[in-house]
């Protein structure tokens, strides 16, 4: 569900996962089998989505922090995606053949990979200080600051709800409801999925030191 809510644009496509399988057994040697293309979308894609995220962020780390570190929302990020994931032969899409979904939701899923797996946080990229609401500047400046000040709140979240589904459109309409305090004055409005603000506070609480068995677990 898409609210409307004052900043940057940010709007979250409902990805579609592709998985490919077999529609006949291996066949003579020198010919080839047929394959067909199985398409997955709501919250079948959702869930293939978690789990890439989950899965990529242990198995492919280095690559993992190389998206993260990129400024949400830039060229740069865009640029790095491309570049990532160039191959589309990904083990982490399992049976999957491609995943078709916004870039940032990606580096989102990747993001609370990174928080649910409690990878740490480069010292370059851990944030000490988040920014009060004077010095926010994009969405993922709000997502800090809001992250900050709400820690537990955004961790029952991330513990207690699954991306897309109804209960996380539930539980974050109450945060969307107070996110404004961490949003300039005079910002123009804009619509942003609750999916998508649920991954950018995953990837806050992860800058933040914090991951799903507490700040500094292992």
């Amino acid at each position: 569900m898409s609210r409307t809510m004052r900043f940057l644009t940010v709007i979250a496509g409902v990805p579609a996962i592709i998985v490919s399988s077999p529609a006949a057994a291996q066949i003579a040697p020198g010919k080839s089998g047929t394959s067909s293309m199985h398409y997955y979308s709501g919250q079948g894609a959702w869930d293939t989505l978690t789990i890439f995220g989950s899965c990529y962020a242990v198995r492919n780390k280095t690559k993992a922090l190389e998206l993260v570190s990129t400024k949400a929302d830039s060229l740069e990020e865009a640029k790095a995606y491309k570049r990532l994931f160039r191959n589309q032969d990904q083990s982490c899409l399992s049976l999957a053949s491609e995943l078709r979904v916004d870039y940032q939701m990606v580096r989102g899923a990747i993001a609370e990979g990174l928080y649910q797996k409690a990878v740490p946080v480069p010292a370059t990229l851990a944030v000490a200080q988040p920014p009060s609401v004077d010095k926010v500047r994009n969405f993922m400046d709000a997502s800090l600051c809001y992250a900050a000040a709400h820690r537990d709140e955004v961790r029952t979240l991330l513990a207690t709800t699954r991306l897309g589904t109804k209960s996380e459109d539930k539980v974050i309409s109450p945060i969307i409801e107070k996110f404004g305090e961490c949003i300039p004055e005079g910002a123009r409005s804009i619509s942003v999925s609750s999916s998508m603000m649920r991954v950018r506070l995953a990837e806050a609480m992860w800058l933040l030191g914090e991951s799903a068995g507490g700040a500094g677990a292992p």
